[in-house]
């Protein structure tokens, strides 16, 4: 009987599952104490280059730890968000994504596993190649969010305003918390968020609503 490591990929309206199998182990191998299949599958994605543990998150001025279980990738200087996405879910067996959903400077991904009954999460983060400094920051900041939101950790980002209670109530979704931390991240560098616009929104509103958080991160947010 063989162990196998399933992958979902989780994206926004579907959950992918492959069975890589390179991953698949025989009871034999467990008997003999060789390895076991969830100690493959961490090791097979820390030499992509994913870890765990601590990761600094300078744009927030942030330190979170991540669990053994879950592990984290940072890539900058893509020449193409969709083209890395593409190689990304290739490499796992999945098809290319829709087009219209990888548009943007960034991309935060998560891919979730479940190998000889133990779950893991993959999450990684992809920014666009000759940024300006700011739209850098921001595309970070953005990205970041989504990460911060799929790992339960809002929390670190609510409590740095005069009113937590009411940024809390106010952000009603992954993405704006995702806009919460780009303009976040802005204001701790010290840009002038008056001054400041986004360039790169396909849709009115979400600049418009952009402009709302803006606002609230200009006037609450407390170093």
């Amino acid at each position: 009987m063989r162990q196998r490591c399933c992958f979902f990929w989780v994206c926004v309206s579907s959950v992918f599952c492959i069975i890589p199998p390179a991953l698949a182990l025989t009871n034999q191998d467990y008997d003999q104490g060789k390895v076991s299949a969830y100690q493959v599958l961490k090791q097979y994605f820390k030499t992509k280059g994913f870890r765990s543990g601590n990761i600094t998150i300078p744009e927030l001025q942030l330190d979170i730890h991540l669990e053994d279980h879950q592990l984290f990738k940072k890539e900058e200087e893509i020449e193409d968000i969709y083209d890395r996405l593409t190689e990304i879910r290739k490499e796992f067996g999945l098809d290319a994504p829709e087009t219209q959903k990888v548009r943007s400077t960034g991309f935060c991904g998560v891919l979730k596993a479940e190998c000889s009954g133990k779950d893991a999460q993959v999450y990684f983060i992809l920014i666009k190649q000759n940024l300006n400094p700011e739209s850098r920051i921001y595309t970070l900041g953005h990205e970041y969010g989504h990460f911060l939101w799929y790992l339960g950790q809002q929390e670190l980002i609510y409590s740095r305003f005069n009113e937590p209670e009411m940024i809390r109530s106010t952000i009603n979704s992954n993405k704006e918390f995702a806009i919460l931390c780009s303009w976040t991240a802005l204001k701790i560098v010290g840009v002038s968020l008056s001054n400041s616009v986004i360039k790169f929104s396909p849709d009115r509103e979400t600049r418009e609503r952009s402009s709302q958080i803006k606002e609230l991160v200009n006037l609450y947010y407390r170093k």
